[in-house]
This record gives C-alpha cells, structure tokens and sequence, in this order.
C-alpha cells in the first residue's frame, strides 16, 4: 500500500506504509507538473494527477513510470476519478481502470478511454457555459455521475449519452459532491461548513453535518461512515444513517487539513483483517502526512502511528493498492527479450516501424578451451583485437574478412624505415610473376632480393 501526495510546489511525494516497521517510507519525490497540483485520482497502481497547468499526468507506480500527458483541457483541471468494473460490496475487480473523469476550470467533463488514453466524449451542458467544474462523482454503476461548478449548479450526467439530464440551482456553491461508494444509494455535498447527505433519488437532505469551518477534503470507503477535514484542522468520522459523530481528532495538525485517505483500497481484502482499513491518513497545509488508527483516537491525546514530513503546501492525497502486475507497465524488460548474455542493440540498429536486431550470442566452440588456457597463462590468443588498453576483446569481435585481406595486404614490419617500406612496396609478389619466385629479406639492410634477376643481369653483362 503507498500514499501519493500532491503540492503547490508541483512535487508528487509518494511513500510506502510499513503497518510492522509503523513508518512510512519515502519511494518517490517527483516534478509532475509546471503549476500547482489540484487533484489526484488513483485505481490500482494507476495514478493520474490533474495540475494548474491545463494538464492531465497519467504514472504507473508497478513500473515507476510517467506514461505521458492528457492536453485536452483549455483551463486548470480541478477533478479527477477513475472507473472500473466493481463486484459484491463495491470492490474493485480489475487492478486496471476502464474510464476517467476529468473537470476543469473551462467548465467541461471530458471522458477518457484508459485502455488507449483517446478522448471518448466532451460533456457540457450548454455551449456558452463558462462555470468552472469544482467537483465531480462517478455513481457505482458507471451510468450516471454528479458534478457541483462555481455557478452553483448541481448536474446529473447520463454517461450513455454524455449527455447533462438534470440540472439543479443551489443556494449557495457546492466545493465537493461524493456518491455512497457502495451502493449510491445517497451522495454527500460540501457547502462551506455544512456537509449534506442526500438521498440520491429524491435529492431530499438526509442529515446536515456541521462543522466549525470550512470543510475542503472528504475520504468514504463505507456508505455509513464519512471522514472529513478543513480548516479547523480537526478529522472527524459521521455515522451517514444518524448523522451523529463517531470520532473526532483534535489538532491533527497544525494548518488547514486538504487531503484525507483510507489506508486500504479492496474491500474485504487480506489487508482489512489485519487491521489496516482503521488507519486513516491526513495531509495538510503544513507538509505533514500523518496515518492515525481509529481504535486509538478515544484517548485523551491521541497521536499518529506514522508520520512523514515534506516542508511543502501539500492538496491532496490519495491511498492506492501496488499489485505485482499491471496492464500499463510493459510485459517483457529490454534485458529479457534480449536474453540472459546478449548485448544491448545501439541506437544505430533501431528504425522506425522495425524491430530491433539482435546481436548473435556466440557459442563457445571446442578450441576455445585452448584460446581461455592461453590468456590464463598470459598469453594472448591468435586474431583476437586489441582495444585501446591492451585488453583483448571477446571471440565474437574478431577482424572481419575485409580487414583480414587489408591487413595481409599491407604486412610491412613497423621497425623498418621509410626507405625500406618503399623497397618492400616495389618488391611485392604479383599475379605475373612465376611460382617459383621466392622474395627474401637480406640481413643486413632489410631489402629484398630477386636471386633469378640477379643471374639475368649477369648473363647480359
């Protein structure tokens, strides 16, 4: 389980809860993006961020990977949330998502496909609306969602059609609308203070949550209990089906409270049994994130369990679930496909719209036990080339047949002198001359001699 964190500072902190060890371990810090980060969104190991810069930054915390940047948007993207199949009890069933929702500033919904990351649908619900998106809520079966803008609109979305089906004006704006996870059977609206749980087929309000101030994060996991944060920098959990407080903390921190999650994504998981869906985690303005247990908060001071400490203005938080294996993240290594002794292709090798070649693996021959005793005894083998250092390079990188003849070629002795190396280049055996030619060195000067011409001239003298 990891804890992703967003910034002012555009920084992605990301740490890993160790339940034994009680700490939270750092994995990542990382620039996401050239503005402020506004919203997080995560489904599996799958993370997507949204940023003041108008752009959507889409990481796969299996590989460790940034896959890229959604552009779409023409304004700051303040909302983000995935969407994928689900079983018995809201779970989860893909560790992959199927669908994201984005809402921005410019007062559009825009619909992703996650298997090919194309834009699917532009949903608004009239072409001069300028209403900036604040919030947004997928309901459990994918069919509909909820979003809040500065307007002060609340709109149904019908996702079969992309189409706004139902609009609502509210009294006041809306900052945050968050659907039961379980059975959607009430969606939950932040107006300044005051949280309002609402059926979701009447829209009639259920219970009205009150707060001192300013409520800025909500974190549901369970349709009857609700964690909520702001400004007074306390986290509170309400009981939905009575609207009474179930537990509250006090001075979780020391500045405003912006980011709240549920340690623990797959309900009814392994993790759950052991006591991990009661570790709550807060991040605030104050570049703390902290992990409380709930079992612990009765106590007259209650402090966290784990805590790790940025020095940035964190937004938000989000809790996801690493799995060993994720669609994103690519099937095979470059190492694997090569295989186990086989060297990495140059960027010479590589062409667009074709596979990379493959170096040929030599296989060792039977000489070559005699070649391996030879360089252990400090001799060097025959035709084996010499780099740069003086250190012979391996069997499969020997003269070609080219550089064989070239060499053979122009065989002269470095020790000789110029003069002599012009004697040996005029002296050189041709095609025309007979077999019997024989091309010797003299002792003492190093010329040749050509002991059949020698008679020739004598006979002619």
């Amino acid at each position: 389980m990891k804890l992703v964190a967003g910034s002012y500072e555009r920084f992605l902190w990301g740490w890993e809860v160790k339940e034994k060890k009680k700490q939270l371990e750092w994995a990542f810090s990382y620039p996401a993006h050239l503005g402020a980060i506004k919203c997080i969104a995560s489904c599996g190991s799958v993370v997507a961020t949204g940023g003041a810069d108008d752009t959507i930054k889409v990481f796969d915390l299996n590989a460790q990977k940034d896959m890229g940047s959604l552009y779409k948007h023409e304004g700051a993207v303040t909302c983000l949330q995935f969407h994928g199949p689900r079983g018995a009890g809201g779970a989860p069933v893909s560790n992959h998502p199927t669908h994201l929702l984005s809402g921005s500033e410019d007062g559009s919904i825009f619909i992703w496909d996650t298997d090919s990351w194309i834009h699917l649908k532009t949903m608004r619900s009239k072409k001069d609306s300028k209403g900036a998106v604040n919030d947004l809520s997928i309901h459990p079966t994918g069919m509909m969602a909820l979003s809040v803008d500065r307007d002060r609109h609340l709109k149904m979305w019908n996702l079969m059609s992309g189409r706004c089906s139902f609009t609502l004006k509210l009294r006041s704006e809306a900052s945050i609308v968050k659907f039961a996870p379980q059975d959607g059977g009430s969606y939950s609206m932040v107006r300044d203070a005051v949280v309002e749980v609402r059926d979701a087929e009447s829209g009639t309000v259920l219970h009205p949550l009150e707060h001192e101030k300013r409520v800025l994060c909500l974190a549901q996991q369970l349709d009857h209990l609700l964690i909520t944060g702001g400004e007074d920098s306390v986290v509170r959990a309400w009981d939905t089906r009575t609207g009474k407080q179930a537990w509250s903390i006090a001075n979780a921190h020391t500045n405003r409270i912006r980011g709240l999650a549920i340690v623990g994504s797959n309900l009814g998981s392994d993790e759950h049994s052991s006591g991990l869906y009661d570790l709550i985690s807060s991040a605030s303005s104050d570049g703390m994130v902290r992990v409380w247990d709930s079992r612990m908060v009765d106590t007259p001071t209650p402090a966290p369990i784990m805590e790790a400490e940025t020095k940035a203005r964190l937004t938000c938080l989000v809790s996801c679930g690493v799995s060993r294996k994720s669609r994103l993240s690519p099937s095979k290594t470059l190492e694997e496909k090569l295989g186990v002794g086989e060297e990495k292709p140059s960027t010479a090798d590589f062409k667009l719209g074709s596979k990379p070649k493959r170096k040929k693996k030599v296989k060792p021959s039977e000489d070559d036990g005699g070649h391996l005793k030879k360089v252990a005894e400090g001799r060097p083998p025959k035709r084996a080339k010499l780099n740069v250092q003086g250190k012979a390079k391996g069997f499969s990188q020997l003269l070609t047949k080219s550089q064989g003849m070239k060499r053979k070629a122009s065989h002269i002795p470095e020790s000789l002198n110029a003069r002599d190396k012009d004697d040996l280049k005029r002296q050189k055996p041709t095609s025309k001359q007979s077999p019997g030619t024989e091309v010797r060195k003299s002792s003492g000067g190093g010329k040749g001699v050509n002991t059949e011409g020698e008679k020739r001239r004598k006979v002619r003298k």
